[in-house]
């Protein structure tokens, strides 16, 4: 298998951009379902294109349609928002600065087992552990 080396500092909300972009082949839909905007969703495109260092999607007459790269990337964003999702879950009202190491720590185990990857993660909170 390939390996892929990335260093990349997204945001949580732009594995929903992609994942929900693809979902809808829209960006002015994805904009509605973000509670957002189409000139929001299409800068953060942008950017995570610009991460990436390649196309994520082409624009068609109905909307977007995504390259092979970029439907890789929205299966792997998919799973790094599962395991988001559940370890804020497991947390439940407890949820703390500590469950942020804990994103960090699933995030490399993703990296790791997929080989795609490494990830950079830059911490704005402050008072850490």
């Amino acid at each position: 298998m390939e390996s892929i080396h990335l260093e990349v500092c997204m945001r949580d909300f732009d594995w929903y951009v992609i994942s929900t972009l693809q979902e809808t082949g829209s960006i002015t839909k994805t904009a509605e379902l973000l509670y957002t905007t189409q000139p929001a969703i299409t800068k953060r495109l942008q950017a995570i294109e610009q991460e990436f260092g390649c196309r994520l999607v082409m624009r068609t007459p109905k909307g977007v349609a995504f390259t092979p790269a970029g439907n890789k990337i929205v299966e792997k964003a998919r799973i790094i928002i599962d395991t988001m999702q559940k370890i804020r879950e497991a947390g439940g009202e407890a949820y703390s600065y500590a469950s942020d190491y804990e994103i960090i720590g699933a995030l490399k185990q993703f990296a790791d087992r997929y080989n795609i990857c490494i990830l950079t993660v830059h911490h704005t909170r402050k008072n850490i552990l």
